[in-house]
């Protein structure tokens, strides 16, 4: 808990920043988690994408 420093001003002040810093922090975190989904899901459909481009290949070839 915080220690009140005798300003109530100051103090509601400085409860609400910090409030909105942990706010910040956590959309912040939420963000790079989206961005690191949105990298793996790339990268899986690229996996996906080349895979599928191979068996075509590997069909034609058996045809």
């Amino acid at each position: 808990m915080m220690r009140s420093s005798g300003n109530s001003a100051f103090d509601a002040y400085k409860a609400d920043t910090l409030r909105r810093l942990q706010d910040e922090q956590e959309n912040f975190e939420n963000f790079l988690q989206r961005l690191r989904d949105a990298k793996d899901k790339a990268e899986f459909d690229q996996f996906m994408e080349s895979r599928e481009k191979e068996q075509r290949s590997e069909e034609k070839a058996d045809a």
